[in-house]
């Protein structure tokens, strides 16, 4: 009952033209806490012939060099507001895919300016991934080696993926399978920005493998202005 409360109650968050208090900011936007990590965090002293692995602590290390400051990510999946012009967050819902990567690059920067909203950087997405590797060793009991590979090798028991059988396939509603803070890791895929008209897509759907391609992986988008059919983007801000 409790939990289910909780859910329901994270879905307050449309655009900047809503006011939200404290509360809802927490639970839909959290901090992805950077200036928290130290370079000598056990986590960060794994080592791995994993190019993903290596890639997500390389990129940790940089952000802490250049003194990344913390900011904040929604932790579900976005879904659509009026006439599939707009998103909003709310738990329960058809996440809003089959969207150009343009168009959520103009959405993201529409949907809270005043808190530099934004696509997620590949810099950004991988201190969240190194993030969510302590949360799974701090609070979820995963040992070192089990959470990196958690999220860089095989995502299997963090993203939701299913066992049904090809045509009873479907996405989960937004607000799935909660992990530490977050939800939604693997029910769709994530649309980031590297630059100028540049993304890419990253993750698995609910109908891909969580070994072939785990929460830690990325594909370039050769076509930005084409509607992908399994992913969402992914939006940041700043704390």
């Amino acid at each position: 009952m409790k939990k289910a409360l909780e859910q329901k109650r994270i879905s307050s968050l449309t655009n900047s033209q809503i006011k939200f208090g404290k509360w809802e900011l927490e639970k839909i936007f959290p901090v992805v806490q950077i200036e928290q990590i130290s370079l000598n965090d056990e986590f960060l002293q794994y080592e791995s012939d994993s190019k993903v692995i290596n890639r997500v602590k390389n990129n940790i290390i940089t952000a802490k060099k250049i003194g990344m400051k913390n900011f904040r990510k929604a932790a579900i999946d976005p879904s659509f507001g009026k006439n599939r012009r707009t998103i909003i967050y709310c738990v329960g819902r058809k996440p809003a895919v089959k969207k150009s990567p343009i168009w959520w690059d103009k959405v993201a920067c529409k949907f809270m300016p005043e808190k530099n909203s934004r696509l997620m950087s590949l810099l950004e997405r991988d201190v969240f991934l190194g993030v969510l590797v302590k949360e799974l060793i701090e609070e979820e009991g995963y040992s070192v080696k089990d959470a990196w590979e958690a999220v860089c090798v095989n995502s299997k028991n963090i993203g939701y993926a299913t066992n049904k059988p090809f045509l009873e396939k479907e996405f989960a509603l937004t607000g799935s399978k909660k992990i530490s803070r977050w939800y939604d890791l693997g029910n769709t895929r994530k649309i980031i920005k590297v630059a100028k008209k540049i993304y890419l897509v990253c993750g698995f759907n609910y109908n891909m493998s969580p070994k072939i391609s785990p929460v830690a992986i990325n594909w370039e988008i050769i076509f930005s202005s084409l509607p992908i059919a399994d992913a969402v983007g992914e939006i940041v801000i700043d704390e």
